[in-house]
């Protein structure tokens, strides 16, 4: 549970009102918890899509493309996750030939 100590008075209310929030926050998510799925050295060719089968039976809440320096890769690219059997895929597009792509997927 989150908590925040900035004094009394006004602020003691603004504490309070803050941390009924966060507590109604975590009562609204349960017990789910936040995964991470990696996938590295990744080949992306240039001009057509790419699929990339994961092992997830979690829909993906965020997916973010590295390239092999580590920066994110944003503009040359398009995602489409899909649910193909029991798994998710991803269907990437590339503009550019891209080598050595990490994927990471929030679930």
């Amino acid at each position: 549970m989150a908590k925040i100590t900035i004094g009394t008075g006004l602020w003691a209310t603004i504490r309070a009102n803050l941390n009924s929030m966060f507590t109604e926050i975590y009562e609204a998510l349960g017990a789910q918890t936040i995964g991470l799925y990696e996938q590295a050295s990744v080949t992306l060719a240039e001009g057509v899509i790419t699929r990339v089968t994961t092992t997830l039976i979690k829909e993906p809440s965020s997916v973010m493309i590295l390239d092999s320096l580590g920066n994110i890769i944003t503009h040359t690219l398009s995602v489409t996750i899909l649910l193909i059997g029991e798994v998710y895929v991803l269907d990437i597009y590339s503009s550019d030939t891209l080598s050595n792509v990490k994927i990471k997927i929030i679930y």
